[in-house]
């Protein structure tokens, strides 16, 4: 890797500050992050939901099981801006092979799970409230409140909250998988002394 060519200053730093490296990162480049995972995620979602018709968990099933997937774009995307190098939907596609079928590894595992149970709680308390927002502004046709929250779930009314689900998971995704990637670059910092590197590489090109 040549760290000459990275928009980033490497230095030692705690995994907590690898997450906030992660999301910076995604925030800088927030625009051609959410193109690349939304080209990808939506029409993906939207075939889960078709299938919501059948059975009406069905969707939230295929788009869980669907996200680690998913965020192979997200990582791919992620890794050539650190180069500061934009990249589109078309060049996802061209690359498929080596976004959708490759791995990664790590280590640290006890913030990697604190961040993997934070993002957990703050996806399941959006499509919680998105959900709770439904039933409030429904208008109410009994007197039992849990007959309006059971109508929900009928496949009639299903594929909104699937909508909901899938809505969470567009937005919160990305800030996720920039975290994890923040702390596996902090792990690479640590154990092949880019930082040092990044240092004696400017030196010398003075």
């Amino acid at each position: 890797m040549q760290n000459d060519a990275v928009d980033v200053v490497w230095r030692p730093r705690t995994t907590w500050e690898g997450c906030d490296l992660g999301v910076r990162l995604l925030q800088s480049w927030l625009r051609p992050v959410f193109a690349c995972y939304l080209a990808v995620a939506v029409p993906l979602f939207c075939l889960f939901a078709a299938t919501g018709a059948a059975v009406s968990w069905m969707p939230f099933l295929l788009i869980w099981i669907s996200k680690p997937w998913l965020d192979r774009t997200i990582l791919f995307v992620l890794s050539r801006a650190l180069f500061g190098r934009p990249t589109s939907p078309l060049e996802v596609w061209r690359a498929r092979a080596e976004v959708w079928w490759r791995q990664l590894a790590a280590r640290h595992r006890g913030v990697a799970r604190a961040a993997t149970q934070a993002f957990a709680v703050a996806e399941f308390a959006l499509f919680v409230s998105l959900f709770f927002l439904q039933v409030w502004l429904a208008p109410h046709t009994d007197a039992n409140p849990w007959s309006d929250l059971q109508s929900l779930w009928r496949p009639g009314h299903a594929w909104v909250s699937a909508l909901e689900y899938a809505t969470v998971v567009l937005f919160l995704e990305p800030f996720y998988v920039a975290a994890g990637f923040g702390m596996y670059l902090n792990r690479r910092v640590e154990l092949e002394a880019w930082d040092i590197e990044q240092e004696f590489r400017r030196a010398f090109a003075r």
